[in-house]
């Protein structure tokens, strides 16, 4: 058999195997493409939920490594293939990614803007206090009572924002980063 011809099947030797094993990025046995998908999801490839096990394997196969691009390959038994519909399961984990993607920088955005709105409002209530005390200074006492008032909110309201943005913007940034690659990956299917 021609080696274009072993290529195209994806059928290897137990040597050649094991040199694919060793130099991918990311390897994973399934027993058949429902793996990838969730049990719960009667749909076709094209639209079915992938599976939370699947997406948790994903995510601790990627964690470790540091490139940004990755080569995902999923060993097959040949008797399990149907290479009819690897292409739309290939189309369907990009999309899902990048979908994601999509999804947790939005949210990471409206995190920073309710930081900043928070910020703001802040050094504003900050702001309103030092001018009602240069203005008035120490003589009417409901202006004294509002500055009592705006001077803690401020500070509350710039701290809340900053510790806020900060530790939900550090949760949502390895969903970006996973997702981000996980759409950039090269997907193939090879029987084992």
């Amino acid at each position: 058999m021609s080696e274009e011809i072993k290529k195209e099947q994806n059928l290897y030797t137990a040597g050649e195997m094991k040199k694919i094993l060793q130099t991918a990025e990311m390897a994973l046995w399934l027993d058949s493409y429902d793996d990838i998908f969730s049990d719960f999801d009667p749909r076709h490839y094209s639209e079915r939920s992938l599976s939370d096990d699947f997406l948790l394997e994903m995510k601790k196969v990627v964690k470790d490594r540091g490139r940004d691009n990755y080569e995902l390959k999923f060993l097959l038994a040949p008797e399990t293939r149907n290479q009819n519909v690897e292409p739309i399961i290939k189309e369907r984990l990009h999309s899902f990614f990048g979908k994601q993607y999509q999804k947790y920088i939005k949210a990471k955005k409206k995190v920073v803007r309710r930081g900043v709105l928070l910020v703001s409002l802040g050094v504003i209530l900050m702001f309103i206090a030092s001018t009602l005390i240069t203005i008035f200074g120490d003589h009417n006492f409901l202006f004294n009572f509002i500055v009592i008032l705006l001077e803690p909110a401020g500070w509350f309201l710039s701290w809340e924002g900053l510790s806020d943005t900060l530790s939900r913007a550090e949760k949502i940034s390895p969903e970006i980063k996973f997702y981000q690659k996980m759409s950039c990956s090269k997907i193939s299917f090879i029987s084992y």
